[in-house]
């Protein structure tokens, strides 16, 4: 008895397992939201950056071809509208020509026409020409022969006038197939670089524009100017040999997400870098706002629990209280459960059987008191037959004395024996009454302890849950 105690001391309430079982059916599925959400935002946030990175980056190149096809532009209407015959007169239309167009366009550093039979350098300023200046080996007249007839730009340099980075924008003019000479434009670049240098994604994204080379032309971080900073590395590889995309790479020590684009009429790299940090951050933003969620979840959870579980446990509360009364022999007081549902059948079945089993033992009690008085009856009556056999024998030892009062006394003796045997009679019929109730009350017994057996498995049941 003592070990059952124990064991119902270790049971866990109903109560409890309910809103265990309420948190755990919540938990489960947040615990797989969250994990597959953080990994669909991770991978969300990848995509997203390089939508993102991919849209501004175009933007930006589409500026940036923007001024180089203006230049051209530029370029070509010189071509159109003067002859390049080496005389005199149109020599100084030309540089009238070249001399106006600059003066229109800020950007515009300096605007030449060379000669393909080095007889003739025409420039925009009135700066006088060096001697023995050789413009065939220059890089602008080099690339713009090679183009035959497509723009080209040199590398940036930077003027030793004012210190600005500046391009060569170049193109062969050819009539008839003939090249006649070429033309060319200095170009400030600044502008462009201020754009790159003042342009961010995000909270510390950067953005990066590189030569065909990989030399950086601008870049927020003034150290990496002029610099190779993906020199000699797989991303290098795969940014020169793609025209847009992305990759991942690491900027002194910290790992960045990059997105590149190319520009068509300069072959120039434009780069985004993202640090993994600031998506991270976003991440655990994002983490931390659905942890918060599932905290909030898990405590409703547990007050809807708590709340679902208090009228079940009352219910079984009251159950408990019964089947104990009925474990100590008390069967006087129904069983009251209020809700409706299994519950309240099993408590109704339970009153069903507490009032059969009370019924039974009352009916045994009866057999019981039936079976002590006619105990007592019998004891009485054996009492009698007793006496009656001492009448017996005191006849029978009169009997002895004369023969004269033996006749009378034979009468007598015959007389008592027909008591006595009317007597044992009743005694038959008594003892078979008493088998008959015995037999009856063995039957009731049965009945009594099978509905016992059934109050101690009800009981059990109630106990368990």
């Amino acid at each position: 008895m003592k070990k059952n105690v124990k064991d119902m001391r270790n049971l866990k309430s109903i109560k409890a397992k309910i809103i265990q079982v309420m948190i755990i059916i919540a938990a489960i599925p947040i615990i797989i939201l969250g994990i597959y959400a953080s990994l669909t935002f991770k991978n969300n946030s990848q995509e997203e950056f390089q939508n993102s990175s991919q849209t501004l980056g175009k933007a930006m190149i589409d500026e940036i071809d923007g001024v180089f096809n203006s230049t051209e532009v530029t370029i070509d209407s010189i071509n159109s509208t003067n002859i390049f015959d080496g005389s005199l007169e149109n020599s100084k239309k030309i540089k009238e020509q070249l001399a106006i167009i600059e003066q229109s366009n800020y950007n515009y550093q300096g605007i030449y026409f060379a000669a393909s039979n080095k007889n003739e350098f025409i420039f925009s300023k009135n700066e006088g020409i060096p001697e023995n200046f050789d413009y065939s080996s220059r890089d602008w007249y080099k690339k713009a022969l090679e183009a035959k007839g497509e723009i080209s730009v040199t590398d940036v340099f930077e003027d030793v006038a004012t210190g600005e980075n500046i391009v060569s924008v170049s193109k062969a003019v050819i009539k008839d197939g003939n090249v006649l000479g070429v033309i060319g434009i200095d170009l400030n670049i600044g502008n462009i670089k201020t754009t790159i240098d003042n342009t961010t994604m995000g909270k510390s994204g950067k953005t990066n524009l590189m030569d065909s080379k990989g030399v950086v032309i601008a870049h927020s971080n003034k150290d990496f100017v002029g610099k190779n900073i993906f020199e000699n590395t797989e991303v290098w590889d795969t940014i020169v040999t793609e025209k847009n995309g992305g990759t991942s790479a690491e900027i002194l020590g910290e790992p960045y997400s990059l997105s590149f684009q190319t520009s068509e009429k300069t072959g120039w790299k434009l780069v985004i870098e993202m640090p993994n940090s600031e998506m991270q951050e976003a991440s655990n933003g994002f983490m931390m706002t659905l942890a918060m969620v599932c905290v909030v979840v898990l405590i409703i959870s547990s007050i809807i629990g708590t709340i679902f579980s208090r009228g079940i446990s009352k219910s079984i509360k009251l159950i408990k209280e019964g089947t104990l009364r009925a474990a100590d022999g008390d069967f006087s007081t129904d069983i009251d459960v209020k809700s409706k549902d299994e519950l309240l059948e099993f408590s109704d079945s339970f009153n069903v059987m507490q009032n059969k089993i009370s019924d039974l033992i009352n009916n045994v009690s009866n057999t019981v008191n039936e079976v002590n008085d006619t105990s007592i009856n019998l004891a009485n009556m054996s009492v009698e037959v007793a006496a009656s056999i001492g009448e017996v024998a005191s006849t029978v030892s009169e009997i002895s004395k004369g023969s004269m009062e033996s006749a009378n006394n034979l009468e007598i003796v015959t007389n008592e024996f027909e008591d006595v045997s009317n007597q044992l009679n009743i005694i038959d019929n008594v003892t078979k009454k008493i088998s008959t109730m015995a037999t009856e009350t063995n039957e009731l017994s049965k009945d009594g302890i099978t509905m016992i057996g059934i109050v101690m498995t009800k009981s059990q049941e109630a106990k368990e849950k």
